[in-house]
């Protein structure tokens, strides 16, 4: 297959969903001119075949597609090969849109205080009955249905903690990739003051596009940079500590 096919090919199936270059920029957090490029065939606007690969398997993915015929239509290169783009190339990369979180939060800690306050009310409103005969105050069960859901909430068991807890916070914009036991947790830009955390059983796998711009901490501890700004660094964490990867190529001033 021709990689003039890969584009047109993902292009048919949109349109045939009735879907907008928007709605899966949305979804694949890439940008909708990176979009346009994959379905017109301009793979030289694509900064690299590493990341191009990438895109169109995020693509066919959103699409319920198989990529693996897709994919079989590119060049396929050894990522340790390849120099990773700048962190400019993917600044617009992922829309961002703080004010829902900002919404849903003071909506959260709202119904915190309702439901504090209902049960308090409800305590100094019927206080215990006091006996002729002093003795050891029992505790009665409540059942969860009683309480405010709030407090429900907050008194069930919290989730067992796995063993490799990690958070990234970025100084400076980075391109990131976390992969968590095998799996894919995230690819794309951290932008400065940008979080992420990520839990794994074994093994949480970082790939940083500019170094010095990236804190990471594993199970609370904080740990040294990565190394120098603008350079591309892998490291590996597990419950045993952080494991450095082979220093990895600097990162590319123009895309591919």
């Amino acid at each position: 297959m021709a990689t003039f096919d890969v584009g047109a090919t993902l292009q048919r199936e949109r349109l045939r969903q009735g879907l907008s270059l928007k709605d899966i920029a949305v979804q694949t957090r890439i940008s909708q001119r990176f979009l346009t490029a994959i379905e017109a065939g301009d793979f030289a606007s694509l900064p690299g075949i590493v990341f191009t690969r990438n895109f169109v398997r995020q693509f066919a993915a959103s699409l319920a597609m198989d990529a693996t015929p897709l994919l079989a239509g590119l060049p396929s290169v050894d990522i340790d090969a390849i120099p990773l783009p700048s962190a400019e190339q993917f600044a617009r990369s992922r829309p961002r849109d703080t004010r829902w979180a900002a919404a849903f939060s003071s909506m959260l800690w709202l119904a915190l205080a309702i439901g504090a306050s209902a049960g308090g009310y409800a305590y100094l409103n019927h206080p215990p009955k006091s006996t002729a005969q002093p003795s050891a105050p029992k505790a009665l069960p409540v059942p969860a249905t009683s309480l405010p859901m709030s407090l429900a909430t907050s008194l069930a068991p919290a989730a067992p903690k796995q063993p490799v807890q990690v958070v990234l916070k970025a100084r400076e914009a980075s391109w990131v990739q976390i992969i968590a036991d095998g799996k894919n947790a995230f690819t794309g830009i951290l932008n400065a003051n940008d979080s992420r955390e990520i839990a794994a059983t074994a093994l949480v796998k970082v790939t940083a596009g500019n170094a010095g711009g990236l804190e990471i901490s594993l199970n609370g501890k904080s740990l040294d940079p990565l190394g120098p700004a603008g350079q591309v660094r892998t490291i590996r964490l597990t419950p045993e500590g952080p494991q450095t990867v082979m220093k990895s190529p600097q990162i590319a001033s123009t895309p591919l």
